[in-house]
């Protein structure tokens, strides 16, 4: 099926080395913050979609959401960096979000260099052809490994009781 409204997309580029929770969690908060984010008045285009009993279900954006895969973290921040040069709304997911406390998180985002961030994900929004295919081609669709954790291991779980 190929999807008709698709002049505008949100993408969000994943570090394929990164643990599947993290990458969930970084994306999850990169679509809140998009949302929250100065974007072309397209980006406000959201559906309120209602089940059969009239109740609320989801608010989900007009336009389609893809999901793409990087090699690595160099390949996420030349991502971000290109996407800032071409004027494209841009938000990235970094390690150095992830800590004990909002404080932490945004002193340790602030000082490190960002040639020594591992880069998790990086959201854009923009027109599909001209400003976002240049800037993604590179990248292939997310594939999650067989293998890949849903969490993080932390070491072996305990019966209680």
């Amino acid at each position: 099926m190929q999807y008709q409204d698709n002049q505008f997309k949100w993408v969000v580029v994943v570090n394929r080395k990164a643990p599947l929770g993290r990458v969930l969690n970084a994306v999850g908060h990169l679509a809140l913050g998009m949302r929250m984010a100065p974007q072309e008045e397209a980006s406000a285009q959201f559906h309120a979609y209602k089940g059969p009993d009239g109740q609320p279900m989801a608010q989900l954006s007009h336009w389609p959401v893809v999901v793409l895969q990087a090699k690595s973290s160099s390949q996420l921040l030349a991502l971000r960096t290109a996407a800032i040069a071409a004027g494209v709304s841009c938000q990235s997911f970094v390690e150095a979000m992830i800590g004990p406390s909002a404080e932490h998180q945004l002193e340790a985002t602030r000082t490190t260099p960002l040639d020594q961030q591992e880069f998790i994900a990086v959201m854009l929004f923009g027109k599909s052809e001209d400003q976002l295919r240049p800037l993604t081609k590179k990248f292939s669709l997310f594939a999650s490994p067989v293998e890949s954790p849903l969490v993080e291991s932390r070491g072996p779980v305990e019966a209680v009781g």
